[in-house]
């Protein structure tokens, strides 16, 4: 699973930090923000046939409307995937391309045109990256920074809206027969927009500009539901990062966040992982309350669930209810307070939720 670089920050309001994986909206009515009503719309209808299994992150706090005869929304993870994140995969470039040569990447969205949807709406896309696969200087990644899209369903966005580029230094050898892959790095779509009001396709292509050889152009890729990772989708509701506690935490501290938006009641779930391996070393929360206020807080503890915890490189992910990654905030951790490298036995963690 691709994590992205690892850094911190000692603001005491990092949101704005450009290392934390995070959405950049534009500005829009704070009763968007606060909506409560989720339409439901069955996966079946949409996609044909049964998805894949449900996954909940918080099976005791479900995302419903407030209707009491209105049922859960469903919530699909895909091959470990969460909920609206991207994982598409195309045929990648072949042969040399030397130095000066030029590799760019465009993202198109489209609403899907579904009887009792959404026709139109804005999509906000986390941070995109296109992996190149290379035999001589390893994997090259092209960056789509995040960025708010207006889609509607008579045409695809503007390419020019969601591009990137890249420049080699020195030559490099695509190999054939290998495949390229836009990933949001496991970070979901959103919408302001309630979730299930409507629905979005994703195509991606590639264009290699080599110098002194033809140029080459990689496939649209094609929108599925059903092939790998979904590129037709549910954007997840969005929800914004208000605040957290400094990037530069100590072992055994507790570690606030603060949100706005989305259904109420709903429990978002705080995780903070091994930024290598993805393990989920210890769980918080932060629950919004039934009447919608505009901002709301939860904290985790920065410590194993077993109580102990090694200085490093973490990451604390933002989840909605649906298990949607919709934060994902580098953390670099030191020791306790008594400032050693070994674990602080100190600490009281919060029971694994």
């Amino acid at each position: 699973m691709r994590r992205g670089h690892l850094g911190g920050s000692p603001e005491a309001t990092p949101v704005t930090s450009p290392r934390v994986r995070r959405h950049t909206p534009l500005a829009r009515p704070a009763s968007l923000l606060l909506a409560v009503g989720v339409v439901v719309v069955s996966a079946f209808a949409l996609f044909g046939g049964a998805p894949a299994a449900a996954w909940w992150a918080d099976p005791a706090h479900p995302l419903t409307t407030s209707a009491a005869d209105t049922p859960a929304v469903r919530c699909v993870s895909i091959d470990g995937v969460p909920p609206s994140a991207l994982e598409i995969a195309v045929p990648g470039p072949v042969g040399a391309a030397g130095a000066g040569s030029s590799l760019s990447v465009s993202a198109e969205l489209r609403v899907l045109a579904v009887e009792g949807l959404a026709t139109e709406g804005e999509i906000v896309l986390p941070t995109l990256t296109a992996t190149f696969s290379t035999i001589s200087a390893g994997p090259i990644d092209v960056v789509l920074s995040p960025r708010d899209l207006a889609a509607a369903s008579d045409a695809w966005t503007n390419a020019s809206q969601a591009s990137g580029s890249h420049v080699f230094s020195s030559a490099v050898v695509f190999p054939s027969g290998s495949n390229a892959t836009l990933s949001s790095s496991l970070i979901a779509i959103t919408s302001p927009a309630p979730l299930g009001s409507l629905a979005v396709e994703v195509r991606w292509q590639w264009t290699l500009l080599p110098t002194g050889a033809p140029t080459q152009t990689g496939p649209w890729s094609e929108p599925s539901a059903s092939a790998g990772v979904p590129s037709i989708l549910y954007p997840q509701a969005y929800v914004a990062l208000v605040r957290t506690s400094p990037l530069n935490a100590t072992i055994g501290e507790s570690f606030d966040v603060t949100l706005a938006g989305g259904s109420a009641p709903q429990t978002f779930l705080l995780k903070l992982e091994n930024a290598s391996t993805g393990a989920t070393l210890n769980r918080g929360s932060v629950v919004s309350p039934a009447t919608p206020v505009t901002n709301f807080s939860g904290s985790i503890e920065i410590i194993n669930s077993s109580g102990s915890l090694l200085p490093g490189h973490y990451l604390i992910h933002v989840h909605d209810a649906c298990g949607a990654i919709l934060y994902s905030l580098p953390v670099i951790v030191s020791g306790g307070p008594n400032g050693t490298s070994a674990a602080f036995a100190g600490a009281r963690p919060a029971a694994p939720r």
